[in-house]
């Protein structure tokens, strides 16, 4: 597996660092812009996306990445990557702007065509859920930052729909 070498604390440390970032602006009030697909574009989605990418490139810079927030490559360039990162800087800008809580922040590593690295980060609530090949972690909701410790074998069996506070596992 290519993808060994990627440390899931690095991850996980690198979406809490956006979502915090995220939730600086959350408390205030922020401006929204529309792109090009008509789609809403927050200075929050700035921020984590410059976080995000700055982090991943400074640790692992051979690895290349698709943002939803940043012109992508070419298909003709992207077609013959073997390994990539997926992000989404905030998924759920509507929900952002609407200041329910509902969004997060997802950082994914392909490889192969196939996520084997992921992080969801809810700044909102500083929940996460993580998975890295056959390990999986997951972190109550809480006011505070959580104390992440992976935990090896873990393999998902069930989540809970819509509130996620949940995670039913094996061993």
């Amino acid at each position: 597996m290519r993808y060994q070498h990627i440390q899931l604390q690095e991850i996980i440390a690198i979406a809490l660092e956006a979502g915090e970032a995220i939730m600086e602006i959350y408390a205030r009030d922020f401006a929204v812009e529309v792109k090009g697909d008509q789609s809403p574009l927050t200075e929050a989605d700035t921020r984590s996306n410059e976080i995000i990418l700055s982090r991943l490139q400074a640790l692992y810079p051979s690895i290349p990445y698709i943002s939803e927030e940043t012109k992508q490559t070419p298909y003709t360039i992207r077609q013959h990557w073997s390994q990539y990162w997926l992000i989404d800087p905030i998924d759920g800008t509507k929900e952002f702007i609407k200041k329910n809580g509902e969004f997060t922040v997802n950082i994914a590593l392909v490889d192969a065509g196939v996520p084997v690295l992921g992080v969801v980060c809810s700044g909102f609530e500083f929940a996460l859920l993580c998975c890295a090949g056959s390990r999986s972690v997951f972190a109550q909701r809480t006011a505070e930052r959580p104390s992440i410790k992976p935990q090896p074998s873990l393999q998902p069996k069930r989540t809970t729909g819509g509130s996620g506070q949940s995670l039913a596992s094996e061993r």
